[in-house]
């Protein structure tokens, strides 16, 4: 131990005082006080530095500089004195120590009247003459990288009751005669609360067969000099309760990963931490800032994959259920433990979702005149969830009051944190939810149809991952990164890192920035195939590198193949396989029954459809066995088929087992521009802009591409200056059709100023229904009558009768938005 200070001797003065009067009427000394100096440190030995300071008023009386060399973790010194004059103050104060910080200060002494302050890394001691003082400095190794947690998403935590793992157990999960039934407990009741009491969690997962869900990302991590347990930790949590649901005790996740935080800076001696946060671990770690706006502490935010308004994804979650892209997930196991889970509803869209994007579920009513299709608004589809479905109320009302719009449109960035966001883009993403009703005695929308799908990770869209209040300049794009992998998929972790720790790894071709994308918006969006396979066929495609996408050998879906997405609705399937890296398939069918089956063929460029292909009702048996040929971009596609394993190969072209012998429905519509009725049609295989419609008065033939033609005959010839129109005949193929007990009538009315003032629309169908539009310049009365109802109201503006006439059935669609009455003139 090196001691600098000596002690000194204050013998001599003292006896001066006593016997010199005029020193005593002067200068009277008063004894020092005598400081050790104790210093414990952990984990290594390391000098320390102590400055140790006097005042007596505002004057600087003494000023030394102490060091101590630990042994064993700790060391002492007793050599230090410091004054008690009256209006004395002394400070003993640690030098800091790279690697050390001082975790706390404690001061004894013989002297219950000395004065003691603790500030950070001093104190300040006001002593008493012959007082002994002991100070201990206790000092905490702490690390020089700001440490980095680990959010994970929903399902991103194991799951235990007792010792029996219940998520994930691959084992179970992958066994053909095991429904994934086990899981059964992690269910909630009604209520809201779970309905097993002894269900714990575990670790964050790591991998799990082909997911390498957080494990590649850690390596990264560590290959950078992070320590886990030190420098990297993962933040395991209850994903059942979610953002807003609450623990027996009142606590909530946000609470949870507050004591997280706290924990880890305690442990490190750090005052910030760094964030990554995937999935629904965005919302919480939000949700978390929100609640700790000022103390938040936290320093950068990745968000990876968040859907910050919610995902369409999560409806057919909790409607029909889905493997979330984890394989040998069973889809209807997810559905039944998640009705009462407040963590899959707080993923549902939100009120914001529909003001930024739109609808996010359609209904179509195939079965009646009214609502043919229809895009819902927010409050119908909430209804259209919570009734049609019977889901809970509760959770629901729960999630509405985490996703407000305060919420959902916070900026992180205005708490100084340094956020980034990750967004997965290029993969078939459901952004609409399609329901179907086709039989008018049922009350419901029950039979799910094909979801709409654009672009995003391929669970959450773009439009809500992207809205997160990221920088341009701290928003990144995956590319075909689906929504499980972005942790840990080539590109994204090392961004993760880069982001991070300042590095530079190589991120590759797979991410991109913001500034690149708005500069070609190509590169994120969608090219391949997208097939409609309608059964009883099966259908699995494997890649180039043998990955493969298609039904497992215990049910669930298997999807490995980068950029492709697969989906089972009842028995019909929907794939989309992407081809903007010149990727080759091979593309196996195989028969499940009996009776026939529709291939459908789509070829997707940049998001829009370029060609369409169809095989329908091809005949079918349980030993057919079969293979799509794509052939080159452009070029045709055909089916190679055997009916048993010894027959011939036979070749289908599009189209062969069922020529179009089928004319077109024709589409009667009022149009106010040209003052004058617009036919229009709509075939089963010939596109809209391949039928050719012929106008001649009161005459009208619609014909497809295959020569099929529809004729309609009107009562009355000069229908634009007589301005009205009925239905004589019609005709299909020449074959006439029955239209007694129907009737189709317009009649309209234009001013001399060319405004439209009148305009009488009438559907009658032979069953009974019947609608009119009756317009008066000003607003539309509808009346008429539908199998269960009748309709009575009045819109304002013009409303436009579409009527759909197919053999002897009318139909009409109401979907047109309101129409102005514009002034027109003629030329």
């Amino acid at each position: 131990m090196k001691i600098k200070i000596r002690n000194n001797t204050l013998s001599l003065l003292i006896l001066l005082s006593l016997f010199v009067p005029l020193f005593s009427d002067a200068w009277i000394m008063v004894p020092d006080a005598n400081v050790t100096i104790i210093v414990n440190t952990e984990e290594q030995d390391n000098n320390f530095d102590f400055s140790i300071k006097s005042w007596i008023g505002i004057s600087l009386f003494s000023s030394n500089i102490l060091n101590i060399q630990t042994s064993s973790l700790t060391g002492q010194d007793n050599s230090t004195y410091i004054t008690t004059s009256s209006g004395s103050l002394s400070v003993i104060e640690q030098t800091l120590v790279p690697g050390f910080k001082v975790d706390n200060i404690f001061c004894t002494s013989d002297n219950n009247d000395n004065v003691f302050f603790y500030q950070n890394n001093k104190v300040r001691i006001t002593a008493k003459p012959w007082s002994n003082i002991t100070c201990i400095f206790n000092n905490k190794k702490v690390v020089s990288k700001t440490p980095v947690l680990i959010v994970p998403g929903i399902m991103g935590t194991e799951m235990f009751k007792d010792t029996e793992k219940l998520w994930p157990d691959t084992t179970r999960m992958m066994n053909p005669f095991n429904t994934d039934s086990f899981m059964d407990p992690l269910a909630f009741n009604e209520n809201l609360n779970p309905i097993e009491t002894n269900v714990t969690t575990g670790q964050v997962l790591n991998r799990e067969l082909t997911l390498d869900y957080t494990e590649g990302l850690k390596n990264e991590f560590i290959g950078q000099g992070y320590v886990e347990g030190e420098t990297l930790f993962t933040f395991p949590y209850d994903w059942r309760y979610g953002v807003s649901g609450k623990f027996a005790d009142g606590t909530t996740n946000v609470d949870m990963l507050k004591n997280k935080i706290e924990s880890i800076l305690a442990q490190t001696g750090k005052d910030k931490i760094d964030v990554v946060a995937h999935s629904m671990g965005g919302l919480l770690t939000k949700k978390y800032v929100v609640d700790n706006q000022v103390d938040h502490k936290i320093n950068k935010a990745v968000f990876v994959g968040v859907p910050n308004t919610g995902a369409p994804e999560a409806i057919k979650t909790l409607i029909q259920g889905s493997n979330m892209d984890i394989p040998f997930l069973n889809d209807a196991e997810v559905k039944k433990i998640s009705q009462n889970m407040p963590g899959a509803y707080d993923l549902l869209p939100s009120q914001t979702y529909y003001d930024n994007n739109g609808s996010f579920v359609k209904t179509i009513d195939y079965s009646s005149l009214l609502n043919l299709e229809k895009d819902l608004n927010y409050q119908e589809s909430k209804s259209y969830i919570l009734d049609t479905y019977n889901l809970n109320q509760t959770a629901f009302t729960q999630s509405e009051a985490l996703h407000t719009s305060t919420f959902d449109n916070y900026d992180l960035k205005t708490t100084g944190i340094d956020l980034y966001n990750i967004v997965g883009c290029k993969n078939y993403t459901m952004t609409k939810f399609v329901a179907e009703k086709t039989n008018a005695m049922t009350t419901g929308f029950v039979n799910l149809d094909a979801s709409e799908k654009t672009n995003g990770d391929s669970t959450v869209p773009i439009a809500s991952a992207s809205s997160v209040n990221a920088s341009t300049n701290n928003t990144f794009y995956a590319l075909k990164t689906k929504h499980s992998n972005l942790l840990s998929f080539d590109g994204s972790r090392q961004a993760i890192v880069n982001l991070i720790a300042g590095s530079n790894q190589d991120v590759g071709n797979n991410l991109i920035t913001k500034a690149v994308l708005d500069a070609d918006p190509n590169k994120c969006k969608i090219s391949g195939w997208f097939f409609g396979l309608f059964s009883p066929v099966s259908i699995e495609i494997i890649d180039q590198n043998g990955k493969r996408s298609g039904v497992a050998s215990d049910g669930s879906i298997q999807n490995d193949i980068f950029g492709a997405s697969y989906e089972i609705i009842g028995n019909h399937k929907f794939i989309f396989i992407p081809n903007d890296e010149n990727q080759t398939y091979t593309i196996n069918l195989k028969g499940e029954g009996t009776g026939t089956y529709t291939f459908i063929n789509s070829q997707i460029t940049n998001e829009q459809t370029t060609k369409t292909e169809s095989f329908i009702n091809l005949p079918v048996t349980a030993s057919l066995t079969g293979t799509v040929n794509l052939g080159d971009i452009g070029s045709q596609t055909t089916l190679t088929v055997k009916e048993t394993p010894s027959s011939q190969a036979v070749v289908i072209y599009p189209g062969d087992y069922t020529p179009d012998t089928i004319p077109p429905e024709v589409i009667i519509e009022f149009d106010p521009i040209k003052k004058d009725l617009k036919f229009t049609g709509k075939d089963n295989v010939s596109k809209p802009n391949e039928i050719i419609v012929t106008d001649k008065d009161d005459t009208i033939t619609l014909t497809d591409k295959a020569g099929n033609i529809t004729e309609i005959k009107l009562k009355n010839k000069n229908r634009k200056k007589m301005m009205m129109a009925e239905i004589k005949s019609i005709t299909y193929n020449g074959k006439l059709a029955d239209t007694s007990k129907n009737q189709m009538i317009f009649r309209w009315y234009y001013d001399k100023q060319n405004n439209l003032k009148t305009l009488y629309q009438y559907a009658k169908q032979k069953s009974g229904y019947n609608i009119s539009f009756i317009f008066d310049g000003r607003n539309t009365k509808i009346t008429g009558k539908d199998i269960l109802i009748r309709i009575l109201k009045i819109e304002k503006g013009l409303k436009i009768l579409k009527i759909i006439k197919k053999n002897s059935i009318i139909r009409y669609d109401k979907k047109n938005k309101r129409t102005k009455n514009k002034r027109t003139k003629n030329k």
